[in-house]
């Protein structure tokens, strides 16, 4: 047992100074149980904020001493082969141990620390949640998740395979939500993609409709400044043509005959004259031509004034489609290709949410068939369970008391429905108590009765101890309202969870003090007119006097004190045997 518990995963030490009335305290806890006591208003809940600001609590103003610029917090704990595996990269796997560190400034500011290097407080905060679980009378296990993952903790432990069916179930849960969400993408990306096939076909239509050309805008522009013009030109080219050749004073006709003149005169034989009569010869055949040239010009003029109003309304038309389209007219018919294009890969075969159909059906029968499995495991796992807190609840006198674990639902049905079921699983947990006979069963968090509820809540953590994963187990006055009867089963119980953790428990009770492998009194004193709170050590008669005061017996007189003490004795007999 020994061996065992050095090797387990615990908090060592915690030094606090200028944190309210902890001016400087240093405590060191045992690997067991420890008991921490001392009168109401002595400051133990300091201490105990003290532990939850280093694990990452929310800090405030108020919380440094009188006179002092900041509290400081520390914390040692030992850590066993594995524990923080993972937890984060920050914290070195093969290390021993851990230091944690919290510094609080007047205005509630902090600083967070771990093994010497600054680091964010959330990070205390996820380092805290593998090494320490505080609970008050109200705790987690009240939690419809918390009894949920208890339940698959203690069925593994005990019954074996219900956290690894959670887990299971966990996987296939996230998968198939992963492929119903891609599936809706997909729908609504089909929708979209069917929108936009749509446009496009619609788009190519009406481009292959008009069917446009490249260069065709600049013959177009040209054809209307023609038939615009029509009339001129006509008359234009027909007098051109007139002139130029087409009757006897034409002009190519006019130059012919002067060169055949001025070559008869003899005198052109040579020289200038010869130049220019061969000169007024080329002039009549350039003439000639040109004139012909513009009589067929004049032959190709559209005179028809619906000629001009179809060329407008193509030009127009070509214009209208580039600028929808945001780009040129001579690039509409490469427009046209692309949305073609486009169009052939919107308009694939077959539907792309068809395979992932295929795997939801797959899942659905999967999830099914580990739904059943989990179902059945924590079936399994709360009957053990029942079981295993009948004992501890006699002992702690709640024997007419009845717990239940419900598992739902109730009987596995012929058709599951998954859309039904959660992440957690196929159905919920619940722990029911039915404190006395004849009464109806009550969600544990409805139990009315602090003692009573005080008492499950111990029983529970008693049969969970061996599943409980967290190493450093708080105990917040969870023993409030249970009479000096229970107490010594109170206190028994907290040991026996001991064994599996370390324990730090807050306790009015002497029954349970002398379980304490460590018994930490928290009281105040004042020193040059200011006041502290001191955590001592109790040893041998030192411990005998706090377990003789917390029964009462202090100051009542010679013969009280003498009788407070034997009981107090005799408790720290019984808790040893």
């Amino acid at each position: 047992m020994a061996a065992r518990r050095a090797s387990r995963t615990c908090l060592e030490e915690v030094r606090v100074r200028d944190l309210a009335l902890l001016e400087g305290v240093d405590v060191t806890l045992a690997p067991g149980l420890n008991v921490l006591s001392g009168e109401t208003g002595e400051g133990k809940s300091l201490l105990l904020t003290a532990i939850q600001l280093l694990l990452g609590a929310r800090a405030r103003k108020g919380l440094v001493r009188s006179g002092c610029d900041e509290a400081i917090i520390e914390g040692r704990f030992r850590i066993a082969p594995g524990h923080l595996v993972g937890v984060t990269d920050l914290v070195d796997e093969t290390a021993d141990e851990v230091c944690l560190r919290r510094v609080v400034t007047t205005e509630g500011q902090s600083r967070a620390y771990l093994d010497g290097g600054l680091c964010p407080v959330g990070m205390l905060g996820r380092i805290g949640e593998h090494l320490v679980d505080v609970h008050g009378q109200r705790h987690s296990l009240l939690r419809a998740a918390d009894q949920r993952a208890v339940l698959d903790r203690f069925g593994e432990t005990e019954a074996g395979g219900t956290e690894t069916a959670a887990a299971r179930w966990a996987e296939l849960w996230g998968a198939l939500t992963e492929v119903r969400e891609r599936r809706a993408r997909l729908e609504e990306d089909e929708a979209g993609r069917l929108e936009r096939l749509d446009y496009l076909r619609f788009q190519i239509r009406e481009l292959d409709e008009a069917a446009p050309q490249v260069g065709e805008e600049s013959e177009l522009e040209t054809r209307v400044r023609r038939l615009e013009a029509g009339s001129e030109l006509d008359s234009v080219l027909g007098d051109a043509a007139s002139t130029l050749s087409d009757r006897d004073e034409a002009l190519g006709e006019t130059c012919a005959r002067l060169a055949r003149r001025l070559l008869d005169t003899g005198a052109a034989d040579s020289g200038d004259l010869a130049a220019i009569a061969e000169r007024l010869q080329s002039l009549g055949i350039e003439a000639e031509d040109l004139g012909r040239e513009c009589g067929s010009q004049r032959d190709l003029v559209d005179r028809d004034p619906a000629a001009l109003d179809r060329a407008e309304m193509r030009l127009n038309l070509l214009r209208h489609l580039a600028r929808r389209h945001r780009t040129e007219p001579d690039a509409l018919a490469d427009r046209l290709q692309a949305l073609k294009a486009e169009a052939a890969e919107h308009g694939g075969e077959g539907d792309p949410s068809d395979e992932l159909r295929v795997r939801e059906r797959s899942l659905l029968r999967d999830l099914t068939e580990a739904g059943r499995t989990l179902w059945e495991a924590r079936r399994v796992a709360s009957r053990k369970l029942e079981r295993a807190l009948r004992p501890a609840l006699k002992e702690l006198r709640m024997e007419r008391a009845r717990l239940r674990v419900r598992v739902a639902p109730d009987e596995w049905p012929a058709r599951f429905d998954v859309d039904g079921a959660s992440a957690d699983g196929p159905g919920p947990v619940s722990f029911l108590v039915a404190a006395n006979p004849g009464e109806p069963e009550q969600p544990l968090e409805q139990v009315a009765s602090g003692g009573e509820t005080a008492r499950i809540l111990l029983a529970l953590k008693g049969a969970l101890a061996g599943a409980h994963r967290i190493p450093l187990l708080i105990f917040d006055e969870i023993d409030a309202g249970v009479g000096g009867r229970v107490g010594v089963a109170f206190g028994r119980r907290i040991a026996h969870i001991a064994r599996h953790h370390q324990v730090l428990v807050v306790t009015h009770l002497p029954q349970v003090a002398a379980f304490a492998e460590r018994h930490l009194l928290v009281r105040k004193e004042v020193k040059r007119g200011r006041t502290r709170t001191q955590v001592v050590v109790l040893e041998d008669t030192a411990r005998e006097a706090e377990l003789a005061a917390m029964l009462g017996g202090a100051g009542d007189g010679a013969a009280a004190d003498r009788a407070a003490r034997e009981q107090a004795r005799a408790l720290i007999q019984e808790a040893a045997s």
